[in-house]
């Protein structure tokens, strides 16, 4: 997830709203370090990724990789790919299951303790 690069203060940030046929400008409480997708949740009164069942997997795929479970978190892989293939979330799980993979498998020269 990226940050916000040069909106770190809620000053500089702008929220339109119309109320009663007015438009109202107002400037969020907070905005510093929160990630794009926070910040458009917070301007647009909406999830970031509205699909429940991307999100379900994607909760999948961290799980599956901090238990070791590499089989089934490639192949929850292989199904994001298809629909969200460049999805800030996927690559950054996809980065870190390649690195915990690599990490086992030195691991795995000396011990037996990751699961393939």
């Amino acid at each position: 997830m990226k940050t916000i690069g040069p909106f770190k203060k809620p000053e500089s940030i702008f929220i339109l709203r119309r109320i009663d046929n007015k438009v109202i400008c107002e400037n969020p409480t907070e905005s510093y370090g929160m990630t794009m997708d926070r910040l458009l949740e917070l301007v647009m009164d909406d999830v970031a990724r509205p699909a429940k069942n991307i999100s379900e997997q994607l909760d999948n795929l961290f799980q599956n990789i901090s238990r070791k479970e590499f089989k089934d978190a490639l192949n929850i892989v292989n199904e994001l790919r298809k629909e969200i293939p460049t999805d800030p979330d996927l690559i950054q799980a996809e980065i870190l299951l390649h690195k915990k993979v690599i990490v086992c498998e030195i691991y795995n020269q000396k011990k037996r303790a990751c699961q393939f």
